[in-house]
Formats: structure tokens, sequence, C-alpha cells
């Protein structure tokens, strides 16, 4: 199969970042995005049915786990791509066997998927956990991303410190969003900057009631105290995303 992307991505933990999810949790993992354009007269229908058959040959042919999920632009300036495919893995490990396994034993699936659709590129992030208030997968909802950079003289422990302020910010207000970041690994380009930061919410609903919480309590301030002399981040699109399956 495909997986596609152009503008999305998440973050780099390598270097002992603490995960403030449960324990259990893998803190990083693999990423790798497609972005891709229909062909015409095609359309993301077209494109979920061949998900369809794509699910069940990962559930027969993956040895791995293996989640993908396709999204489409939401809040945006100039979409790149139609559709973004976004697969994830809970090691690059097992990205490199799922995608060994594919590129192998896949070719009748990558076919069904050429014939309704042409991906641009395909870049390989890692995926970092930073918060996470869901103990289930979350199979449908929006992501919000943004570009952002260090500021002069900081990294990756000024900013796990910024982070553990503001998870304490967050839970005090029964703020529900789950925060992410991708650091560019291969095939990536963000324009200078450092990582992605990405936000995921389970439905506009959700989103729009914890942007107010977050605003009321005052959380555009804390988030400049917080993180402004830390990283420099700009808002960029956001998208909606639904799973298409995968491999347990």
């Amino acid at each position: 199969m495909k997986l596609f992307s152009a503008v999305l991505a998440i973050f780099l933990a390598l270097f002992s970042i603490p995960s403030f999810a449960e324990d259990q949790r893998p803190s990083f993992g693999g990423v790798e995005t497609f972005a891709c354009n229909f062909k015409e007269g095609k359309s993301m229908q077209d494109m979920l049915k061949v998900a369809k058959k794509w699910d069940k040959w990962m559930d027969k042919n993956a040895s791995r786990a293996y989640s993908g999920f396709a999204m489409t632009p939401h809040y945006f300036s100039e979409p790149t791509a139609d559709y973004y495919w976004v697969g994830f893995t809970t090691s690059f490990e097992d990205q490199g066997i799922t995608d060994e396994e594919f590129i192998n034993k896949g070719g009748s699936i990558q076919k069904a998927f050429d014939e309704i659709e042409v991906c641009n590129s395909r870049s390989q992030y890692m995926w970092s956990l930073v918060r996470d208030t869901f103990a289930d997968p979350v199979s449908g909802g929006f992501v919000d991303f943004a570009r952002c950079s260090f500021r002069d003289g900081a990294g990756m422990n000024e900013l796990a410190a910024a982070d553990a302020k503001m998870q304490s910010f967050l839970d005090g207000i029964g703020n529900t969003t789950r925060i992410y970041r991708w650091m560019p690994i291969q095939g990536t380009n963000l324009q200078g900057a450092d990582f992605i930061q990405t936000q995921w919410e389970e439905s506009l609903p959700a989103r729009g009631k914890n942007m107010d919480a977050f605003i009321n309590a005052g959380g555009v301030q804390q988030q400049a105290a917080i993180y402004d002399a830390v990283v420099n981040c700009v808002g960029g699109p956001s998208a909606n995303y639904v799973s298409v399956g995968g491999s347990e």
C-alpha cells in the first residue's frame, strides 16, 4: 500500500524525554506518510474501498502491528494534496518489517491504489508521546499541526521541563487534548523547523470545548510564559482523520 503525507509530521524522544501518559505505552515509534492526489474521476470513496482490501491483506500478511489513517485537509490555506495516508508503528524495526512484507507480497493491493491516485511524496518521521488522555485508540477525529523551532540555547531538556508545566495546567482545566510531536527522519521538508507538534481531538465539538476552556483559563498567556523561551511554533493546517485499519 502507499502511505501519504507532505505537511504532516511527529516528534523525537531519542534522548529520554519523559512521557506523561501511562507507563506501559510506547513513548516513541515510526511514522511513514504519503501525500496523494486522486486521478480524474476518482475520490475518497474509491480510496476507502481499496483501503478495506488493504486492511484484510494486513490482517493475513503483516507480522507486526501497523495502524493506518487517512487524512483530509480541514483548515488550510493551500493544500498540497487531496488526502494523506499516515502509518504508525511502535518501533522502526516494525516499520521496516511491515514495509518489506508489503513490497514483497502486496503487489495486487499496490496496483489497486495506483489506479486511483498519484502520490508525490513519501516521508519518514519519529513520533514521540507528550500527552495522551485516552486509554483506547481513537478511530477518528481532527488533528492540528504546528511547525516548531528551538530558540537559541534551548533543547530537549528545556522542552521536557516546559511540557511538565503545561501538562499540569491542562490537567487542572480538564483538557482532553492528545499531544504528539513528529521529528523528521527521511524525505522531509519542514522549511527550517525542528519538529511538528500535533494536537489530536476526537471530534470538532471536543476540539471547540477544549479551546474554549484553554482560552477562558488564561491558556494563551500560560503557553507564552511556559514555551516562548524554549520554542517558536507557527500554526499550520488542520485535518480530519479516520482509521483505515491495519494489523494488530
